[in-house]
């Protein structure tokens, strides 16, 4: 399974993803799942950030329309 991940050092959140392909499938590859978001400290997807503290500290990087 091949995975890729995002991480915001000051916002510490680590977005997990996956490639959206075929098993096997050499790459590139064009599309990409999300399949988790946790705190850098902790790889274990199993322990994800509940929404509403993903909100608060994704916060100052949203925008207000």
């Amino acid at each position: 399974m091949v995975t890729k991940w995002l991480i915001y050092k000051k916002e510490k959140v680590k977005f997990w993803f996956m490639a959206d392909a075929p098993m096997g499938s050499p790459p590139p590859y064009k599309n990409w799942k999300l399949i988790g978001v946790t705190d850098p400290k902790n790889d274990n997807l199993l322990d994800s950030l509940e929404p509403q503290e993903l909100k608060k500290r994704m916060s100052r990087r949203l925008r207000k329309n």
